[in-house]
């Protein structure tokens, strides 16, 4: 079940047109999914990459199904998302599996255009 904080958190992040969201802790069937933008087909999908511990699934989905099922893996299978857009880093995670209260940061990254590394 999402709560109304996580679903706000979630709508936040998926209007930053994000190019790639992980999910990292996982207790559940699945330790680790990497969910990036792709065209598939001519359309644009999220695909899913849902690691095991021997496997890697995949399952591509439409924007308008995104909140949805990462809420649902949120809430009760991981306990943390990272989000990376242009401009834009969102972290939501929690301090322990026992623990229901999320933390949520928003970092705003400067693109300097500058790579040289000097």
């Amino acid at each position: 079940m999402m709560t109304e904080k996580t679903a706000e958190m979630l709508d936040e992040i998926i209007a930053s047109n994000p190019h790639k969201i992980v999910l990292g802790g996982g207790k559940g069937e699945y330790r680790k999914i990497v969910c990036g933008k792709k065209q598939i087909s001519g359309k644009l999908v999220y695909q899913l990459e849902k690691y095991t511990d021997k496997q890697v699934f995949h399952e591509n989905i439409g924007e308008e199904g995104l909140k949805g099922t990462l809420g649902g893996y949120i809430g009760e299978n991981f306990r943390q998302l990272n989000s990376f857009a242009v401009g834009y880093d969102y972290e939501i995670g929690r301090a322990s599996c026992r623990e229901r209260a999320s933390s949520y940061k928003k970092e705003i990254r400067q693109e300097t255009g500058d790579h040289t590394g000097k």
